[in-house]
């Protein structure tokens, strides 16, 4: 039996834009709705009140929705801001723990050959010495579901560390997935850039 190709579409608009983040559509559900009410009302026209009234109805329906069910893109990106978080404050073993014992670890692109984690545990606890970190700023945290019970997530950082004053832009991309007991941990990790240049092994 083949699956009509727009149903993976329809389904990722769907946790876009109603799971994920539901305020701009359902705002403008409820803005056209209430506007095409009170039209309605003023011109004593029912049909148009109805059609305004389903409208707002679609809007509280898509909050209902968005607020209630927490789609596997939103619970990655809760998994990578509580590592960035715990990053931040020298917390190694809080880091390690949201990670899986076979998590790998690729350089410039996720397509490159990965390292096991056994190579490259003992640079993240470099997080409480000569790399601590003095200051960071997220400014991207972009998450995507990517198919079943995982998804993964695009991550920015302008991070100033103990050992220089300049304040060092990084990129990242990580690969998050519901583990057998229910938790959900970091599978996958690739350092993409640092600076302007793309991350190499040995770059600690």
């Amino acid at each position: 039996m083949q699956h009509s190709p727009t149903l993976p579409v329809l389904a990722g608009i769907l946790a876009r834009y109603v799971l994920e983040n539901p305020w701009p559509l359902a705002g403008l559900c409820l803005l056209v709705g209430s506007f095409l009410a009170w039209k309605a009302l003023r011109e004593g026209h029912r049909p148009t009140l109805n059609v305004g009234a389903a409208i707002v109805a679609m809007g509280v329906v898509v909050i209902g929705l968005g607020t209630s069910i927490t789609t596997s893109a939103e619970r990655a990106r809760e998994v990578v801001a509580n590592l960035v978080s715990r990053a931040e404050t020298g917390d190694i073993r809080g880091m390690l723990d949201l990670m899986t014992p076979g998590c790998i670890l690729h350089y410039g692109r996720p397509e490159n050959p990965g390292f096991p984690r056994s190579e490259w545990e003992p640079s993240v606890g470099l997080l409480q010495g000569r790399y601590e970190i003095d200051q960071n700023t997220v400014t991207r945290l972009d998450a995507e579901g990517a198919g079943g019970k995982a998804a993964t997530v695009e991550l920015a950082c302008v991070t100033s560390i103990s050992i220089s004053p300049y304040p060092t832009p990084s990129a990242w991309w990580l690969r998050v997935a519901e583990q057998a007991d229910g938790s959900w941990k970091i599978e996958r990790i690739a350092f993409l850039r640092v600076g302007k240049q793309e991350a190499t092994p040995g770059i600690f």
